[in-house]
């Protein structure tokens, strides 16, 4: 999906998951980059929306009033008494600045004071909600459509290895599809337009360390398996596990198989 169908999905369609190449869908909350709540469903009819300057050049607040205002909602106050407690207990944010999407600002009332007061105990992520332990989950769901597409099953992300190597985990894995990207061809923010179901970093240097803390700050990242490939030390920070950069690639296959989904 593109960014402005992932907020159509949101806003009119309800949807509880979906990717585009910036923006998530994480249950009942629109997230930019990973990590920046910029929409949260307070109800079928009720939203708020971060009033706060996005901390990247994006249109989503523009894009995200569009399609609330064409839903037939319109913006009923700066925020209300009763966000700072959803906010913290649904999304464990802090105060920030929102703004009220409704009807009327009687439906923003009902609609806060039901969300408040429904149960908040824990309750397993069910089919399609997208939760930390359901990410090999996805993967093989994905995996599952691509087949039935006549694709591929799974898709290998390298980024920054060495195009040699890349070409022998092709041959290793011959029911995979293996992409190779530079780190300049392959900004963090956009891996998720692969669609990969994992990620194989060139960690040897600084930049494919950076790149692998930045990927998990990403929509694709936090969910999708990363391995960093080192020449000392442990698995880079961000990462799932290291593989060795001067051994050979079948002592990668395992570790590999290992983050794929069956």
């Amino acid at each position: 999906m593109n960014d402005n169908e992932v907020v159509e999905a949101f806003v009119n369609g309800g949807t509880r998951s979906a990717f585009g190449a910036r923006l998530h869908v994480e249950a009942d909350v629109l997230m930019l980059d990973g990590w920046w709540h910029a929409l949260l469903r307070v109800g079928p009819e009720v939203f708020i929306m971060r009033s706060e300057a996005p901390p990247a050049d994006t249109t989503l607040i523009e894009d995200a009033s569009a399609a609330l205002t064409a839903k037939g909602l319109r913006c009923v106050g700066e925020d209300h008494p009763l966000i700072g407690p959803i906010t913290y207990t649904t999304i464990s944010l802090g105060v920030v600045a929102w703004t009220v999407w409704a009807t009327d600002a009687d439906a923003a009332d009902a609609a806060f004071s039901a969300n408040l007061s429904r149960d908040t105990a824990f309750v397993p992520a069910g089919p399609g909600e997208m939760g930390m332990e359901s990410a090999l989950g996805f993967s093989a769901e994905l995996g599952g459509a691509r087949r039935l597409g006549g694709l591929p099953s799974s898709v290998i992300l390298t980024v920054g290895v060495d195009p040699g190597r890349a070409d022998e985990l092709a041959a290793a894995f011959p029911d995979c599809r293996v992409e190779h990207r530079t780190f300049e061809e392959m900004p963090p923010e956009a891996c998720g337009n692969l669609i990969p179901n994992l990620i194989v970093v060139n960690a040897t240097e600084q930049v494919g360390r950076d790149w692998t803390m930045e990927v998990r700050a990403s929509a694709c990242g936090r969910f999708l398996p990363v391995l960093g490939v080192v020449r000392e030390g442990g698995p880079p920070l961000g990462s799932d596990g290291a593989l060795d950069a001067d051994g050979p690639v079948d002592g990668w296959i395992e570790p590999l198989r290992a983050l794929l989904p069956d």
